[in-house]
């Protein structure tokens, strides 16, 4: 038998942010991206990611943990290429 606590079967969630996006936005594509890491980052829990789209975010954000942020993402595409498209 197997037995599953909520906290550990429940799916991570991807954020997505991007210098477009909106902080009323729910984060959860690049469509409805949000527009600051710490927005993202503040609505994300352990496990969750949190995928940054190329550009420059000016903020100071506290990094919760268990929350992997990751950037260089072309939101155009979806693809991640760090030298083509850094997220500073």
């Amino acid at each position: 038998m197997a037995l599953c606590a909520a906290t550990l079967c429940a799916s991570a969630t991807i954020r997505y942010v991007s210098p477009s996006g909106d902080n009323s936005n729910d984060g959860k594509s690049w469509e409805t991206a949000k527009a600051t890491i710490g927005d993202a980052v503040s609505a994300s829990s352990s496990g969750d990611e949190v995928y940054v789209a190329a550009g420059t975010y000016k903020e100071t954000v506290s990094v919760k943990d268990g929350v992997h942020i990751r950037g260089g993402y072309n939101p155009a595409t979806g693809t991640r290429d760090i030298d083509n498209f850094q997220s500073i």
